[in-house]
C-alpha cells in the first residue's frame, strides 16, 4: 500500500473512483476490514464495492468484467490472462491443549488434522 501511495503522490494524481472487489466470504469476514481501513486511509476518495463468492464465482466475475479485482489464496494455474500480485503471507496457528495427542509433535502432519474437529477464529 505504501508503494502505491508513493507512486501516486509522485505523479501528483488524486485517485477517485469505484473499485469492485470479489473475494471469499472467509477473507471478507476475517481480513478485509483491516485491509480496507488501510486502503481508505490511503485513498479516501475511492469507493470499494465488495462481492462475496467462492473461487470459481470470483474468477467468473473477474473474467466477465463484473469486478475489477479478486482476492484469493492461490493464483489459478490456468490464469494466463490475469496478473497476480502477492499481498501478504498468512500465518496460521494450530492451538490445542498441552494434553492433546498432537501436542507432542513439533510439526503436526497435515493428515492428522483430518480426524480432528476444530474451529477458525476471527483475528
Amino acid at each position: 500500500m505504501r508503494e502505491i501511495r508513493f507512486k501516486l503522490s509522485d505523479e501528483g494524481s488524486e485517485v477517485s473512483s469505484v473499485i469492485r472487489l470479489a473475494s471469499a466470504t472467509s477473507f471478507i469476514r476475517c481480513v478485509l476490514h483491516d485491509v480496507l481501513m488501510e486502503f481508505m486511509t490511503c485513498f479516501p476518495n475511492v469507493e470499494v464495492e465488495v462481492v462475496a463468492g467462492d473461487r470459481n464465482e470470483c474468477l467468473d466475475l473477474l473474467s466477465g468484467g463484473h469486478c475489477d479485482v479478486a482476492v484469493m489464496v492461490n493464483m489459478p494455474d490456468d490464469a494466463r490472462q490475469l496478473n497476480g500480485v502477492h499481498l501478504f503471507d498468512d500465518e496460521l496457528y494450530l492451538l490445542m491443549s498441552a494434553n492433546h495427542p498432537l501436542a507432542r509433535f513439533e510439526d503436526v502432519p497435515l493428515h492428522a488434522l483430518c480426524r480432528e474437529s476444530f474451529s477458525c477464529a476471527d483475528p
